[in-house]
This record gives C-alpha cells, structure tokens and sequence, in this order.
C-alpha cells in the first residue's frame, strides 16, 4: 500500500517490495534520497502494518503509553529496547515528544506521514551546515489483544542533552523557563557593550549565515515559527569563531498533519522585506535573550538597537 497524500506525483525513491506502506517522495538532492532509501529498508522490515490497517480500539491501547501506564518497544537503527515512556517534553500544533528515560525524545505524531517529512528536513539541513536536531527513524511496537502493531515516528536527544554540551535552545516564544535554563548566560562576552553594534558581530554572524542559507533553500518564510541556539564555544554547533556564544538557527518543526511535502526542497522566491522580516524576528530574539526580558533589564532603545542590527546585517 502506498501512503496517502492530496495529489499524485512522482516519486523517485526506490521501491522496496513487500513493504507495508511506502512513503512516495521526489527528492532531488542525492544524499538527502540516499539516506531516505536506507530508512526506508529499515522502516519496511519492522513497520508490520500500514496505519490505515491498524484498529482504532489499538490505537487507543497506545494512548496508554503516553502516561506511562504500558510499555512499548522502541525499535531504532541500533536496537530494539522495551520503555515506559516518562513525561512529555514539550509538544507543537501536531506533535509531542516523550522522554524515554534515556537522553532520547521520542515523537507522538498526529498524522503518519509527519515522522517522514521531518526525517527528509533535517537531512536536508545537516548537509546544509544548518544546526538542528540529530533525529533518526524509530518503530513504536505494542500488542492489543494478541496482535502486534508497529507505526514509524522519530526520536531525537532531548534538549537536556545539548545543554550539557553548553548549547541552549532558544524558542521563538521564550518563557521564563527557557530564560532559567540559560542560567544568565548572555549573547556578548564580558566586556562588550550591547550599543556598540560591532560588538554583536562575532556572535551573529554564524546567525545571519544561517538565516541566509534557509531563505535561499526555501526553509523559512514569514511569519514561521522559529527556534535558536545558543552555543558556547567548542561546542558541536560552534562555527569556531572569536566569540565565547554565538547564535545560531535551530529549526526543529517541519511536519503538518495537515500537508506533507511531497518534493524536497521546495523554493519560494522571497522578497527583500521578506528576508529582513525573518531576520529581524531573529535578532529581537536574541537581544531578549541578551537584556533577559524576564528580568525587566531591557533598555529604553532596545528596538532601536534591533533596528539598527537588523539594517547591519542585510544583504547589500
């Protein structure tokens, strides 16, 4: 059975025979289809059911192992582990990820086709240079009534992990958590003054480039939610420059339950206000993170200063 979708296309995946479902894409990058075709043979020889197969009174069973109150087996790349799954870490508009005890997220998607696109984004991203999530293809197994059943979703490290390599994750939406976890750690470096606009250079820089290279790959538009980190030098996200933090794009949530991408990448010619509404979006985010908003440290010309950096840091 092939995976539904809203249209018919092409896809140029190859075609794994006896497979429950196959994910049809056309995918233009060759490393990025490469690594899709070897998730793809290993989602075929441990997803036992196509969704549409499964009963709705299982899929029910399966909500019990949201709360902890079952267990499941985790099927990944490397090993096939039983887990109770502990809290919930955070969720978006179509997804929640459970912590699964070990360092691991694991991702409850609303729609069957999420887990593929989100796999097909990010690693589209890594081979862009882009810092995200290093997320791999996993199998949810459980039993009702007899019969096992298997859906294909994704798992990730928590974001407890990065910061115990000193990055911190920036939502677009931060709140007084997010500030607390950051333990005061700033933008700049001891000694640079936030009104001196060559002072942010080192830092943002890595984040203009980042920003830059999603537009030009038709990653980011207008108005998307997005997120950052923040990343102390000779950590894994790191570009290497002079400064201690710098910031860097983050982007971690690509998969609707509505949509799903059917060819990657999909281009959108942005305007030049287009781009400068996503970068200064970024860049008052980092000033918030600089001023720490929650502590009512922020200047009286801060947007000024977010104007001003953002006019800095457009393409001439």
């Amino acid at each position: 059975m092939a995976e539904g979708g809203s249209k018919t296309l092409t896809s140029n995946l190859q075609v794994i025979p006896g497979a429950k479902v196959q994910w049809q894409r056309c995918i233009i990058d060759d490393d990025v289809r490469d690594a899709m075709e070897r998730y793809n043979r290993f989602l075929a020889v441990n997803v036992s059911h196509h969704p549409e197969e499964i009963p709705k009174a299982a899929y029910s069973q399966l909500e019990k192992a949201r709360d902890g109150g079952i267990p499941i087996e985790l099927i990944t790349q490397d090993a096939v582990k039983t887990v109770k799954l502990k809290k919930s870490l955070g969720a978006g508009a179509s997804k929640t990820f459970y912590d699964t005890g070990d360092g691991q997220a694991l991702a409850m998607n609303a729609a069957p086709h999420q887990f593929y696109d989100e796999l097909m984004m990010h690693s589209y991203l890594k081979k862009s240079g882009i810092p995200t999530l290093d997320i791999e293809p996993a199998v949810i197994r459980w039993e009702f009534q007899g019969t096992k059943y298997s859906i294909a979703t994704h798992i990730a490290p928590s974001f407890s992990e990065y910061a115990k390599e000193n990055a911190f994750e920036v939502i677009s939406k931060t709140s007084l958590v997010i500030f607390n976890h950051l333990n005061d750690k700033k933008v700049l470096s001891e000694g640079q003054k936030p009104s001196i606009l060559e002072d942010w250079d080192a830092s943002l820089t890595p984040l203009v480039k980042d920003i830059r290279n999603l537009i030009d790959n038709g990653v980011y538009n207008p108005g998307d939610a997005f997120n950052m980190i923040l990343v102390g030098k000779g950590a894994k996200f790191h570009s290497g420059g002079p400064a201690d933090y710098e910031v860097r794009s983050f982007p971690i949530d690509f998969s609707s339950k509505i949509f799903r991408y059917d060819r990657l990448p999909v281009k959108n010619q942005l305007t030049a206000e287009d781009e400068k509404t996503i970068l200064k979006a970024h860049i008052k985010q980092a000033a918030l993170i600089q001023f720490d908003a929650n502590a009512h440290q922020l200047p009286k010309d801060w947007k000024r200063l977010v104007d001003n950096l953002t006019e800095r840091y457009l393409r001439k």
